[in-house]
């Protein structure tokens, strides 16, 4: 026993496969081997009888009738797939296929018959579909990191199963009929239904995405997707380019063996011995490096090498007819396609939604597949009328370098693709807002609503007509931006004399000059850029000493305004504001010396990466500067971040039991993951890319198949020696570590919860009799509220709470008051009345007083100590400047307004 499970152990570290993937190995393993047993043995009995009864003379017209016949039944297929549910539609396609063998086999019972040609296109068709079956079944079992961990092993099945078949032929042979053999088929196909029903135990329902369309637009579907994907689209051009060298590889290689083999046995026997060690060759690249070429170079670079094996053996074959090139060709060819490029091709699926995924697959592989089977046989057919076979292998060269520059193109597509899937999860509504606002000034209507709602009545929506004028400043909004100027609005008139100074005009210098002294420092701003936009002198100096003012709402309005007014002179004053004490000046400054110094933008950035607060503002900054990708400090970053997130997570795992560890452990992973989240934009900056934001959402989701996704996408965006270190904090275990380290931690918070820790020796802190802020934090990070916080933010909060308590009776304020403040319940019950009447009760962890100060409307319920209790109070100022600040705990408010609408409803 121990022997087996030590070989087991050894066996999956070989493979590269995890722990708790054994028996979803295993189940793919035998399903691939039955599937590509049986074709081995039947495909090599359809050709062999077809060459030897019917000769190959028909081959072209074969190659296109196989081609159009494939189409229709891959169209009729993908409709079936988009009708039914996957663990459904598996084993009944599997079960329709295991007929089909016995089927062909009854079509060449005579052997003086004619039915050899219909024989082999139905052989062919069978499996092809069996290969779209069995690589469905295998995508929806896997995500996209078991896809490439898993594919190569279920592949390397597959190729010994085509091993076995192939090399059975020739002892086969001499004890059955050739066309026995298909009978052969059909029972390995039935095993196969029964892996897949077994399989289906232990699987998820698979949901079925119903649509109500007709039949004649479920057929156009795989045209529209395929159509709106710049994936798809390579892929379904490189399938057609694909088809045709392969066939145009197939057909002098046939011809060459038929000729070396004219016997019927002889010629089996070949076939089978070539397929075997072709196989053989491709099972051991396939099991023990197609899983490490694919994590180390990605899962399209081995399809571009395939495009250039092509490549060479065309070449080769424009050069001579040797019948050892052409099988050297054609073996080189099959074994670099079974052992690398068709799992590969397989994972490239990955990011298509997965309840289109298998339709995708079925038709991807029925119509720009099947087409360019027919093409080659047109091809082929015109090309043995009217040239040479070294003019078709030149031609064939040619199709193959076009092939490898399609390929190389998809590795971009593969990766837009990846990050495309991950915004399904994680919507970015924001994205490309700019763009898409500025094209507001060439919408007639738009313009006309935006200026229609500078004369509301309603404040919000004059403001905002008012800032998106000024931001598009449309010459046919001139009248009404001039008009806006003297609202007495502070906001709108800033915005109209903004879009004033684009615009120009006597009534905005006007305007300008009446609000010199203004207080509102963005009206100032704006007045000024107005003046300097006009050729005042002065405007420029008023600007300069704003720049300077103590308040840091006037520096920040005076840097934006110097920037568009005067560009060159923006640069000045933005070295000098780069290091402002205020964050939102900062980023104002460095925003100016991305565009005007990028030197000096760099060495900002780079030392803005040692300041904890400022790490994100200066990743943004490298992230626009094209010489960050060379930074050196950026690479020790990176790797400082890397080590941070290990040693955190570590120490994570490392806690003892207890709530106070509960809270540590919950801090060391938010630090981590931010780390780590530092870290991939760092690498994905000295990759020369923009890590999105949905790839480091989707790194820390909680969904396996979404973090699957990110990685996969992670290690598209990054370079190969940066990726690799980064995936270990995802996919590794990290090592334990002391608690004792925390008590040296350079966080004020961690080091003190380490501390508090190691003094009570693990045990939790069960009693809040005097509430001091650490046991607040306790409290708060377990109320629904607050639950999107870090414990450091906690912390904060906690600090600003006081605590109140209560007496059985008491009234905490009444119905129609004016909310000062919100309650969270530690101790005893609070009752809430509405009108005199109760309607609630409110204990340990609830919150009561929000909804007024949310609303900013009097109380509308009295709130009555039902017990003697304690709770913490937060003033309205306090909350407020906690949304602002941290607009997570928004979260936790539409929460509790969701439940108290809900109780609200229930008591109607």
């Amino acid at each position: 026993m121990i022997i087996t499970a030590n070989v087991t152990v050894a066996l999956a570290r070989v493979v590269r496969v995890d722990p708790g993937e054994g028996r979803l190995a295993a189940s793919l393993f035998a399903l691939m081997f039955m599937t590509a047993l049986g074709a081995g043995s039947g495909l090599t009995a359809a050709d062999a009888l077809l060459f030897s009864r019917e000769g190959v003379a028909a081959l072209p017209q074969l190659y296109l009738a196989l081609g159009v016949v494939s189409v229709v039944v891959a169209l009729g297929v993908s409709v079936v797939f988009g009708a039914l549910r996957r663990d459904r539609v598996y084993p009944i396609a599997l079960a329709v296929l295991t007929a089909a063998p016995l089927v062909l086999r009854l079509a060449v019972a005579d052997p003086a018959g004619h039915a050899y040609p219909a024989m082999w296109l139905g052989a062919n068709v069978v499996a092809s579909l069996q290969g779209i079956v069995a690589w469905g079944v295998a995508s929806w079992l896997c995500d996209a990191r078991q896809a490439k961990r898993l594919f190569p092993v279920a592949n390397a099945a597959k190729i010994l199963g085509a091993i076995a078949g192939s090399a059975a032929v020739a002892p086969l042979v001499q004890v059955v009929r050739l066309e026995d053999l298909l009978v052969l088929w059909a029972g390995t196909l039935a095993v196969a239904v029964i892996v897949v029903l077994r399989l289906r135990r232990g699987a998820p329902a698979a949901p079925l995405v119903r649509r109500d369309v007709a039949l004649r637009d479920e057929l156009l579907v795989g045209f529209r997707v395929v159509r709106a994907s710049p994936l798809l689209r390579a892929l379904a051009l490189s399938l057609v380019l694909f088809s045709v060298l392969f066939f145009a590889l197939a057909l002098p290689f046939t011809r060459a063996a038929r000729e070396a083999y004219p016997r019927e046995d002889e010629l089996a026997a070949f076939l089978g011995l070539f397929g075997a060690t072709t196989t053989a060759a491709a099972f051991l690249a396939s099991l023990f490096l197609a899983n490490r070429v694919y994590a180390r170079f990605g899962v399209v670079q081995p399809i571009f090498v395939f495009t250039l094996i092509y490549l060479a053996g065309f070449v080769a074959l424009a050069l001579t007819d040797s019948f050892l090139v052409v099988v050297a060709a054609r073996w080189l060819q099959l074994a670099w396609l079974a052992g690398f490029a068709d799992a590969a091709y397989q994972a490239l699926f990955n990011p298509v939604p997965g309840e289109r995924r298998d339709q995708m697959r079925a038709f991807m592989e029925g119509v720009p597949g099947q087409a360019g089977i027919a093409l080659a046989g047109l091809l082929l057919l015109v090309g043995d009328r009217a040239l040479e076979p070294r003019q078709v292998a030149a031609g064939g060269a040619l199709v193959a370098a076009l092939s490898a520059v399609v390929i190389w193109r998809t590795r971009g597509a593969y990766r837009e693709a990846l990050v495309a899937a991950l915004r399904t999860g994680r919507p970015e509504p924001f994205q490309g807002a700019r763009l898409a606002y500025g094209r507001l000034a060439q919408d007639p209507a738009a313009v006309a609503v935006a200026v229609a709602g500078l004369w509301s009545d309603d404040g919000p929506t004059r403001r905002t007509s008012a800032q998106i004028l000024g931001d598009i400043a449309p010459a046919s909004a001139r009248a009404a931006l001039g008009r806006a100027a003297s609202d007495a609005d502070p906001v709108v008139r800033a915005a109209a004399l903004r879009g004033g100074a684009r615009l120009g005009g006597a009534e905005f210098i006007a305007a300008a000059r009446a609000a010199l002294d203004q207080a509102d420092v963005e009206l100032r701003a704006a007045a000024l850029l107005v003046l300097h936009r006009a050729g005042d002198a002065g405007a420029a100096a008023r600007l300069r000493a704003m720049a300077g003012d103590p308040d840091p709402a006037a520096r920040h309005a005076a840097m934006v305004a110097i920037a568009e007014a005067d560009p060159p002179a923006a640069r000045v004053v933005a070295l000098g504001l780069a290091t402002d004490p205020d964050g939102a000046v900062r980023a104002a400054a460095t925003d100016v010396l991305v565009e005007r110094d990028p030197a000096a933008a760099l060495g900002h950035a780079e030392a803005a990466l040692a300041v904890p607060l400022e790490r994100d503002r200066a990743l943004a900054m490298l992230e626009a500067l094209p010489a960050a990708r060379g930074s050196a400090v950026l690479g020790a970053f990176a790797l400082e971040r890397r080590a941070r997130a290990q040693r955190d997570r570590a120490l994570a795992r490392s806690l003892p039991p207890g709530e106070l560890a509960e809270l540590l452990a919950l801090s060391l992973q938010r630090r981590a993951a931010r780390a780590a989240r530092q870290a991939v934009r760092a690498a994905a900056v000295l990759s020369g890319r923009v890590a999105p934001v949905a790839l480091l959402d989707g790194l820390a989701s909680d969904e396996a198949s979404v973090r699957a996704e990110a990685l996969e996408t992670l290690e598209s965006h990054v370079r190969p020696d940066l990726v690799r270190p980064l995936l270990a904090l995802w996919e590794g275990t990290p090592p334990s570590a002391p608690l004792s380290e925390l008590t040296r931690d350079d966080d004020p918070w961690i080091r003190d919860c380490a501390t508090q820790l190691e003094r009570a020796g693990g045990d939790d802190m069960a009693t809040l009799a005097t509430i001091p802020t650490m046991e607040r934090v306790l409290f708060l990070h377990k109320v629904p509220l607050f639950a999107a916080l870090d414990p450091v933010d906690l912390q904060q909060v906690a600090r600003v709470a006081t605590e109140r308590p209560f007496f059985a009776g008491e009234t905490l304020f009444r119905q129609g008051d004016r909310g000062d403040a919100l309650y969270v319940v530690v101790d005893g019950a609070l009752r809430i009345e509405q009108d005199g009447r109760p309607v609630a009760t409110r204990g340990r962890g609830e919150v009561v007083g929000e909804m007024s100060i949310v609303s900013d409307r009097p109380r509308i319920a009295t709130v009555v100590a039902a017990a003697d209790g304690r709770a913490l109070s937060i003033g309205r100022a306090e909350f407020e400047s906690i949304l602002r600040d941290r607009p997570e705990t928004a979260i936790g408010v539409i929460r509790v307004l969701a439940l108290r609408l809900a109780e609200a409803t229930a008591a109607r």
